[in-house]
């Protein structure tokens, strides 16, 4: 399960839950759900389906009710069978800001996929068109589903043959038996990261 939590201000919340939803109807894998059938894995696309939006004022609410609003969504986990495996909370914190909750299925991307996603939310926010043809998902999987897996296998023996022993990065942790398995980090950007966000945003 993976969320990110931002302080926005001066947003517009009709346009940017617009531009969500096109961003949504855009891309087959932000509109499916995931079952299993005789021992396989299918991929479920719906035709449509709405952006999961919820829009809250929480104005009168401490930061500590915002904390756990975000976390008991965030436990609520998802249905895989389900789809859309994402959903964004747009909680009003002040006359001109906004916390956004934006929390998703890992499933569905890593996070390098989720900044490009972010991103192509950010640009239709603008008003800027995207000039460049979306690739489908089921594309990737048909081609997948086309490749030797054998040669693959084989290839893969080879790279990992000089492999003495696996990484142990679990054992160089500690984690303590209380711990959810989920952190937080704040990182705040002034108006000149704000600014070069932006501009990269708009470049990609």
């Amino acid at each position: 399960m993976n969320q990110m939590r931002v302080e926005v201000s001066g947003l517009d919340v009709p346009r940017f839950r617009a531009a969500w939803q096109t961003t949504l109807d855009a891309h087959e894998v932000l509109r499916s759900g995931f079952v299993s059938h005789l021992e396989q894995s299918l991929q479920v696309v719906l035709r449509n389906v709405s952006m999961p939006f919820v829009e809250l004022d929480a104005r009168a609410q401490s930061g500590e009710w915002i904390d756990d609003w975000a976390n008991a969504d965030r436990q609520q986990g998802f249905d895989l069978a389900r789809g859309p495996l994402l959903r964004l909370a747009v909680l009003r914190t002040g006359e001109q800001t906004h916390q956004l909750i934006y929390t998703s299925h890992h499933i569905l991307m890593d996070g390098w996929s989720s900044s490009r996603l972010l991103g192509e939310v950010l640009q239709r926010y603008s008003g800027q068109t995207l000039s460049r043809q979306v690739s489908r998902y089921r594309d990737y999987i048909e081609w997948l589903q086309r490749q030797d897996a054998a040669l693959s296998e084989r290839f893969w023996t080879g790279q990992l043959a000089e492999l003495d022993e696996p990484t142990r990065l679990v054992q160089a942790f500690k984690a303590s038996g209380s711990e959810q398995g989920h952190g937080d980090y704040l990182q705040l950007i002034d108006a000149d990261g704000t600014r070069q966000l932006n501009e990269f945003a708009r470049e990609q």
